[in-house]
């Protein structure tokens, strides 16, 4: 009788497990690397060094978004691409001293990054849409405004 209300436990705390998972995993999460190889090139930026490299937005679970190019953070692209300009090392680091932070926060599939520099922020959304490891934002950085497809880095 006691192995039988164990069975019948065990059962349910399993069956209520997978419901669970079928549930959440109906709605995949943005969280994670997500990377997009050809975007500076969809930007007409291929030629601008670093960021001819792969870009990678990274969601955390606190709600920062990272961004990376060619490996590197967007304020070391920043440094990189002033002192190729020829701008003075003390005016690049007065510039950087502001670097950008972004956040951002999902409702249903809309995605709104806040970006702010200094006292200046600006919000941004767009809708978004995830199939698999494809994560596609609706509006517009791509030719023609068609949105851009972003890969889950594995």
């Amino acid at each position: 009788m006691n192995t039988k209300k164990t069975l019948v436990t065990i059962l349910s705390l399993a069956l209520v497990a997978i419901l669970l998972t079928a549930c959440s995993g109906g709605k995949a999460s943005i969280e994670g690397k997500w990377s997009a190889p050809d975007l500076a090139e969809q930007m007409g930026m291929g030629e601008m060094g670093a960021l001819a490299g792969d870009v990678v937005y990274e969601f955390t679970k606190d709600g920062k978004l990272l961004l990376t190019m060619g490996g590197k953070n967007l304020e070391e692209v920043a440094r990189e691409q002033m002192k190729a300009a020829g701008i003075p090392d003390a005016q690049v680091e007065e510039s950087l001293k502001d670097t950008p932070q972004v956040t951002y926060k999902v409702d249903g599939n809309k995605l709104t990054m806040t970006t702010k520099i200094g006292e200046v922020v600006t919000d941004d959304s767009t809708e978004f849409s995830i199939s698999g490891d494809k994560l596609t934002l609706a509006s517009g950085i791509g030719d023609a405004g068609e949105g851009i497809t972003l890969t889950r880095v594995k």
